[in-house]
């Protein structure tokens, strides 16, 4: 008899425990769904959730994934670097010569590199388009250069990327959270709408998986420059970057 009850104690303490897991399995999918589904809402009192607020890409924050919105797909198909929607660009939408930077706002070179191209792309409006991809190291604790990078995004969300990084990349000695955050009020936007998006770190997913990307096409170093297809592997200077973009765009105008 003893060894019966002992049996039916122990059945009873099995099933206890499972119809517990099974309690705590509920509550944790509860809680995710809960998470997934929050909303924010905007000035106009609209209820959207964050993706739809700081991304064009219905699948979240992933830039990188399998769909590819229709108006980058000729991009694309001209280049063997991934353009994304969320990356900042300059130039012509539909330009044949595409040029791809991975660079970092901390970069002492940065602002000389960008005005070079910005100078020939404005003598070729019609040919070239420039591409910004973040390159910068992810850390627990985020360098300047990570916040840097992730202010300049939600400056990209109110179509200001180019502005605020030509302001911050000229006063690289003055980088700290508080002077991205007041770099950011001498710009045409919704300062709320900045700061909201700077204080969460919304952009923080898009800029680190930028530097995975970059790792998988070959980038190891920044400022580093691919024209369609080809790295730059040289100096970036404004000669040099001429002589290599110049002859692309010399025959797309013959082909013409």
């Amino acid at each position: 008899m003893p060894e019966k009850n002992t049996s039916k104690t122990s059945a009873k303490v099995i099933v206890y425990i499972s119809i517990f897991s099974f309690l705590i399995v509920l509550i944790s999918l509860f809680y995710l769904n809960s998470i997934n589904f929050t909303v924010f809402t905007t000035n106009s009192g609209e209820d959207v959730e964050p993706y739809q607020k700081y991304g064009d890409l219905e699948l979240g924050y992933d830039p990188l994934v399998t769909v590819v919105p229709k108006e980058l797909q000729d991009l694309n198909a001209k280049s063997e670097i991934f353009i994304s929607s969320m990356d900042p660009k300059i130039g012509a939408p539909n330009a044949s010569v595409i040029v791809t930077i991975f660079g970092n706002l901390q970069d002492s070179n940065m602002r000389e590199v960008y005005e070079t191209l910005e100078n020939i792309a404005q003598a070729n409006p019609d040919q070239m388009l420039v591409v910004w991809k973040d390159y910068v190291l992810p850390e627990e604790n985020p360098s300047l250069a990570q916040l840097a990078a992730e202010a300049a995004h939600c400056m990209a969300d109110q179509g200001e990327f180019w502005n605020y990084f030509g302001f911050i990349t000229n006063n690289q000695e003055d980088y700290s959270k508080n002077f991205f955050k007041s770099a950011a009020k001498n710009q045409n936007i919704d300062y709320e709408e900045f700061e909201f998006c700077f204080d969460n770190r919304i952009m923080q997913p898009i800029v680190e998986q930028s530097y995975y990307y970059a790792g998988s096409v070959g980038v190891d170093r920044s400022p580093l420059i691919f024209i369609n297809n080809e790295k730059v592997e040289s100096d970036f200077s404004k000669k040099n970057l001429e002589d290599k973009i110049r002859p692309l765009i010399e025959q797309l105008k013959q082909d013409e």
